[in-house]
């Protein structure tokens, strides 16, 4: 009977967490187009002929923002997906175990 309440109290928990991955999925894909964009008006305010030093440097420090930016969505979403994905391993093997013992 407790295996069974443990079971059910994972599966619980295992949709909470996949409505969460994949809001934070959709909030990830969101944020990735506007950076997207940002990176394209970076890159064309670079390709003029009128592009100075300080241009230089701008283009630089902002890119370096955006990169760092998405390596952080990244990282969030693939810790997301690990804890998601450990969960699912611990259902599957829950799920065996009371499939055994029955």
């Amino acid at each position: 009977m407790k295996a069974m309440e443990d079971h059910q109290n994972t599966v619980e928990v295992l949709f909470e967490e996949e409505e969460q991955l994949l809001n934070m999925h959709m909030a990830v894909i969101q944020e990735n187009a506007e950076l997207l964009t940002d990176e394209g008006r970076l890159l064309q305010a670079m390709q003029g002929e009128s592009v100075v030093d300080d241009d230089v440097d701008r283009y630089a420090s902002e890119l370096d923002a955006i990169l760092g930016r998405k390596l952080a969505l990244i990282d969030q979403l693939q810790g997301k997906l690990g804890r998601f994905r450990e969960s699912l391993r611990r259902e599957e093997e829950q799920s065996m175990s009371i499939s055994i013992s029955n």
